[in-house]
């Protein structure tokens, strides 16, 4: 696991010294998924689960290829999303609620 900034430098290769501390909105978690991927997590870009937020993966640190939903809770990317925005985790049941909202399913 490794840090990484928005344009897929590894955070060790920059100086501190150099450039201070670097804002949150640049870092990004790298994670292997069970499959042996390599997937970059947006701490910054998420949304809100029942068991802890749902964050943005991409395939690429440069936040270029949207590979799905990271679920912080079991720190998995194994979830589903429905045509009306509600996001279930299949491995720790984390939920977040739709953001689309029909009035004909009430």
């Amino acid at each position: 696991m490794g840090i990484y900034l928005a344009n897929g430098v590894a955070e060790d290769a920059v100086s501190n010294h150099l450039l201070g501390p670097l804002p949150d909105t640049l870092r990004m978690r790298s994670h292997t998924t069970e499959s042996g991927e390599t997937v970059f997590v947006a701490e910054d870009e998420g949304d809100r689960g029942s068991k802890g937020p749902f964050y943005v993966a991409y395939g690429t640190a440069a936040r270029e290829d949207k590979y799905g939903w990271f679920c912080s809770h079991c720190e998995s990317v194994d979830n589903a999303m429905d045509a009306m925005g509600r996001i279930q985790c299949n491995r720790c049941g984390n939920f977040r609620k739709p953001t689309e909202w029909d009035a004909a399913h009430e």
